[in-house]
């Protein structure tokens, strides 16, 4: 491996000042329901893992899906969306106050140049905490960055090529950091970033371009949240969402990607996708299937090769107040045993 962190010694976390709450804004609207997704996420705990499920038959894991479901349809649909807002500007500062004050008392690596090496460019590990910053990682065998085994931490601004493993990977409950700003181009063998086994953490205002495998995956049970990245290229998928999953995806802008936009599948698997653009991808540009269930609204689905959205084998999402337009092929598909609640949506020159 590259440069390794693992059980750094920390004193006690210091609790960050309340943040003064303010008004809506422009996305206002987006804000409030990223509020309240994030007091849905307390909940994920409480659903089975489909491992579990499939031992004491599907009944509990369904039951839970469906209350997961109801819970996002409160978040998209029910909040007091000023108060949601101010309340979700106040958690963001907090929170990033919070991972920034950890990394900055753990390790700092900044500046650095690493390449080529057998495991992990960078591994922040064992509930250690680090600031990795404006380095340049490239050609590895592993992950480019890797925070797992409750590690937590920020790592911002980075460059990264070019890895057989994930560029950024997140694994591990516990495991929380703050992946901002960081640039993920040209990596033919892997994908961007990977989140998964119940990682938490924000995925936040980066680059993906140019991966021969998702640019972003969430999956087994991981709640990282995905809000204003861009993701442009790949030959397969741009956001691929999977077993179990139930991240917040918001205001991402997915392009031009060889699949589907935005790919959710498998039981349990329910997302809450908001206020993203969609557009001029090879195929759909937002596909459910293999059961997965989720909340898809005020998104901007245009120009893709596929249907806008395509639902198909048991998958039963619920779609309200999103634009579907000028697309190549049907606006909203939904066939081979898919379901789905529509409502309020403009579907329009597909």
């Amino acid at each position: 491996e590259g440069l390794v962190v693992e059980e750094v010694a920390m004193g006690p976390s210091e609790k960050p000042g309340r943040a003064a709450t303010g008004g809506g804004g422009a996305h206002a609207d987006i804000d409030a329901l990223i509020a309240a997704a994030c007091n849905v996420q307390k909940n994920l705990h409480r659903l089975p893992t489909a491992a579990a499920a499939a031992a004491a038959g599907s009944g509990p894991f369904l039951d839970g899906v469906e209350h997961m479901l109801s819970l996002w349809r409160g978040a998209a649909w029910e909040v007091g969306e000023e108060d949601a807002a101010a309340a979700a500007a106040a958690v963001q500062r907090e929170r990033d106050a919070a991972l920034r004050g950890e990394a900055c008392r753990g390790a700092q690596l900044i500046g650095n140049t690493i390449s080529a090496n057998a495991r992990a460019g960078v591994g922040v590990s064992d509930g250690a905490a680090a600031l990795v910053e404006d380095n340049t990682l490239s050609d590895g065998r592993g992950p480019g960055i890797l925070f797992c085994g409750g590690a937590r931490g920020v790592a911002r601004r980075n460059r990264l090529s070019a890895h057989t493993g994930a560029q950024l990977e997140i694994s591990g409950g516990g495991t929380a950091p703050l992946l901002e700003a960081n640039e993920c181009s040209s990596s033919p063998l892997a994908g961007g970033a990977l989140c998964h086994d119940w990682a938490g953490g924000i995925l936040r205002g980066n680059l993906f371009s140019g991966q021969g495998r998702a640019s972003i995956r969430v999956s087994t049970n991981a709640r990282t949240a995905v809000v204003s990245n861009l993701v442009t290229g790949g030959a397969e998928a741009g956001i691929v969402l999977s077993s179990g999953a139930c991240p917040v995806v918001a205001r991402n802008d997915v392009s031009g990607t060889g699949k589907a936009g935005v790919l959710a599948f498998g039981p349990g698997t329910c997302p809450l996708l908001v206020g993203n653009r969609v557009h001029n991808c090879g195929q759909s540009g937002v596909y459910f299937y293999a059961g997965a269930g989720g909340v898809l609204r005020r998104n901007d689905v245009f120009a893709n090769t596929g249907p806008g959205v395509l639902i198909t084998e048991n998958s039963d999402p619920e779609l309200t107040e999103n634009l579907i337009r000028e697309g190549d092929d049907a606006g909203v598909l939904v066939h081979e045993g898919g379901r789905g609640r529509l409502r309020s949506n403009n579907i329009h020159s597909n």
